[in-house]
């Protein structure tokens, strides 16, 4: 089945689309953002792991696929 889409409902979904990105951008270059204690802690705590221990793009995807 074949949907069709106006010019005007694509460029509708553009503006609102680089409005959201601009409003995002916005966000975060005025740092209006703070991490919370506890993803603090889970970055910390993974940036502490073996990298041994993570499986790979290709044992992911056997596994998964």
């Amino acid at each position: 089945m074949s949907e069709s889409v106006s010019l005007k409902a694509i460029r509708d979904d553009l503006k609102a689309l680089k409005r959201d990105v601009k409003e995002i951008k916005d966000y975060i270059e005025e740092g209006r953002f703070e991490l919370t204690g506890e993803v603090k802690k889970q970055i910390e705590d993974s940036r502490k792991r073996d990298r041994g221990e993570l499986l790979s793009q290709e044992e992911i995807e056997r596994k998964f696929l």
